[in-house]
């Protein structure tokens, strides 16, 4: 936690202030505080370890929704596109729909992002061949009902050689579903919210494991650059909440300080790839 903190909160100086005040005037927008912001300054962190946003690269959120990575990395220097159908998750449902709309309109007007709506599973995304730095994807294919190899070829089509691809999702089998399975309890969604949500259902429909995350960015010839683990999901867990406080202290313990030394027990798995020089 240190290492990526140390690396990404020197980037942002002043420019972090406009961002942050914009975006707690709209209550439907991902919590900027505490750990949620420390979740941000992660992702910020795999997406710009070489400081690419700085160097006015493109960058492209797909699945985005309402999520303060986009305006944050084009406060930084970025030039940020963000792709997404906008129909649910994310900060968006049919209550909010209008609410959202409006800060959408204000993501493009005030802060300069690139607001793409359309479906990224079946549309062409509307960008160039080898015209984009970085392409990230921050707990959405998760919620795929169909493949997303469509998607992946999209992916390393707009890809420049040596452009990164960056992934974050739920594992499907950290150590707290392994137990929950010993026990004869399912790793999926609950059945109340499978049940009740509706359709079209909006809720995890496959979580992948690490294994599928490198699978599937080699099927696409991507060179895996790394393979990360943290317990952002761990820590707002109802599981962990439920505990006895003794036993609390000791489990962020472990989630904090052992758990990513194993990334294929954390309840967030990340990896990044990168598109080779053409040959």
């Amino acid at each position: 936690a240190a290492v990526y903190r140390e690396a990404v909160l020197p980037l942002f100086g002043e420019s972090e202030q406009p961002v942050r005040h914009m975006l707690e005037q709209n209550p439907l927008l991902e919590r900027v505080e505490g750990a949620h912001f420390e979740r941000l300054l992660f992702y910020i962190f795999l997406a710009d370890m070489d400081r690419a946003a700085e160097q006015n690269k493109r960058i492209v959120d797909l699945g985005a929704g309402l999520s303060a990575f986009g305006p944050l990395q084009q406060a930084l220097g970025g030039r940020v596109a963000i792709v997404d159908n906008f129909g649910g998750g994310g900060g968006v449902s049919e209550e909010t729909f209008e609410a959202a709309r409006q800060i959408l309109k204000r993501f493009g007007d005030r802060l300069g992002l690139e607001v793409v709506e359309q479906d990224i599973l079946q549309t062409p995304l509307p960008f160039p061949d080898a015209s984009v730095d970085i392409a990230t994807s921050f707990h959405c294919f998760e919620h795929f009902h169909n493949s997303p190899k469509f998607l992946m070829e999209e992916i390393v089509r707009i890809l420049r050689s040596g452009g990164k691809f960056v992934i974050a999702t739920p594992n499907a089998v950290n150590l707290r579903k392994r137990i929950s399975v010993v026990l004869g309890r399912s790793n999926l969604v609950t059945l109340e919210e499978w049940y009740q949500e509706g359709i079209p259902f909006r809720g995890h429909v496959r979580e992948p494991v690490i294994a599928d995350l490198v699978r599937i960015s080699e099927w696409n010839g991507l060179t895996v650059e790394c393979v990360v683990g943290a317990n952002f999901l761990g820590r707002d867990s109802p599981y962990l909440l439920s505990l006895p406080w003794p036993l609390r202290p000791l489990a962020m313990f472990v989630m904090e300080n052992l758990l990513p030394r194993c990334p294929s027990l954390c309840s967030d798995i990340h990896l990044v790839a990168s598109k080779p020089a053409a040959t």
